[in-house]
């Protein structure tokens, strides 16, 4: 994984693409987050953490995939 943040900064720095660690963060699927396993993103580290926020929905972290839907259906019942 950390060879692939390092191609995503060459590339940054190749395009003027400036990555936000401070809005990066990392999350397993399919196990529990590694002890001691440090990832940097343009030699700044990640954040690791339990869920992540995409389209809307939060992916969580854990043995099993999960996906939680509450704010989205929040958002839809507010409309």
């Amino acid at each position: 994984m950390q060879k692939m943040l390092n191609i995503c900064a060459e590339f940054g720095h190749k395009w003027d693409i400036c990555f936000n660690v401070k809005k990066s963060q990392t999350l397993t699927l399919g196990g529990s987050n590694p002890v001691n396993c440090h990832l940097f993103l343009g030699n700044k580290p990640t954040e690791w953490t339990s869920k992540v926020k995409y389209l809307g929905i939060h992916i969580l972290a854990g043995d099993i995939q999960k996906v939680d839907f509450t704010d989205a259906k929040k958002t839809i019942m507010d409309a």
